[in-house]
């Protein structure tokens, strides 16, 4: 295209949307939940592609190291030792079609040969995979007097320090690239600041949030939710104020690819789903007992009976509505903008 944000006064031009997969759908999709806390697992397979599940604590990189240092915390490497797969080989990518960062869990894609993935990066830069998350978000998102479903189109322009150590993306008007970002509000709960969580000092409101991404940069979920003032739960780079006190419910980043969608290279639907990793299961759960004011229950639980046993939104008594004021600034936002 000649201007990159041409649909924004050409609406009338505009001729696709974001749709989001259902709720029961999305929740339901995995053909087996979770099993594993740390080790990788096959998720589906077919004529050209495989789907693999991706615990946090992986790096993926596609550097002459990240193909073939063997070590454990390196995904690739893990990937090619635990299952036989054609592009072990393959010097370029050996199978490897996207990236996930180290702390997010959940479908990663690996192709059977160059050609597919080359059809799977093809269909990635035109915006035909379909990629679906969940986070857990601090506030209520989808309030009263904001909507429960929306887009966020705000360009992003990524940035590196000197020493090439640190990395990540701000909102850029005029330097920035299209990103756009879909979100659903699926369910909330209010924690107050009693019991374990007293050193809060005020009660917070956590929401778990569905998110379709159309472009792919740099921390864009992050930093689109921190630009909105709903930063992830756990997101030291993004929400660094609120790290200390996520620590108390989140051991990680809550960010999770739960399914991804393309067309394969013979036409058919690759579907790809992952329930919700054990550890922001885990997380879910004890949010909802410190919600409910009870001792958090060591059963296992996938998505589907969390979201189940969870009301679509949470209320609280007026007196407690003073200390849920969540004071919101963009705080990542290029300076010469």
């Amino acid at each position: 295209q000649e201007t990159l944000f041409w649909w924004r006064h050409q609406s009338d031009l505009l001729c696709f949307d974001l749709p989001l997969t259902s709720e029961l759908l999305l929740a339901d999709a995995a053909d087996a939940e979770s099993r594993q806390w740390w080790e990788v697992e096959k998720l589906t397979e077919a004529g050209n592609f495989y789907a693999i599940f991706k615990p946090a604590g992986m790096y993926v990189v596609t550097d002459e190291r990240g193909l073939w240092e063997a070590a454990p915390s390196n995904f690739i490497h893990v990937c090619h030792q635990r299952f036989r797969m054609p592009g072990c080989d393959e010097p370029r990518q050996r199978g490897i079609c996207h990236r996930l960062d180290r702390d997010t869990s959940g479908v990663q894609i690996f192709a059977k040969s160059w050609e597919a993935c080359q059809h799977f990066m093809q269909q990635n830069s035109s915006h035909r995979v379909q990629k679906e998350y969940l986070a857990l978000v601090s506030g209520q998102l989808g309030s009263q007097d904001e909507p429960a479903v929306g887009v966020i189109d705000v360009p992003l322009k990524k940035w590196q320090d000197f020493s090439r150590r640190q990395f990540g993306s701000v909102a850029c008007a005029h330097e920035g690239l299209p990103a756009v970002t879909k979100y659903k509000a699926l369910r909330q709960w209010y924690v107050p600041a009693t019991g374990p969580t007293h050193f809060w000092g005020k009660g917070r409101w956590f929401t778990l949030v569905q998110l379709r991404i159309l472009t792919g940069r740099t921390h864009q979920i992050r930093v689109h939710m921190a630009f909105i003032g709903y930063p992830l739960v756990g997101d030291q780079k993004y929400s660094a104020a609120l790290f200390e006190q996520d620590f108390a419910i989140a051991p990680r980043i809550f960010l999770h690819c739960a399914r991804m969608e393309f067309d394969d290279m013979d036409g058919q639907k690759f579907v790809a789903a992952s329930d919700l990793a054990l550890d922001l299961q885990a997380s879910l759960q004890r949010i909802r007992f410190l919600a409910l004011g009870a001792e958090a229950s060591t059963e296992r639980r996938g998505l589907l009976q969390i979201l189940t046993h969870s009301e679509l939104s949470a209320s609280v008594p007026d007196f407690l509505r003073a200390e849920m004021a969540l004071e919101r600034r963009i705080h990542v936002c290029c300076r010469n903008c």
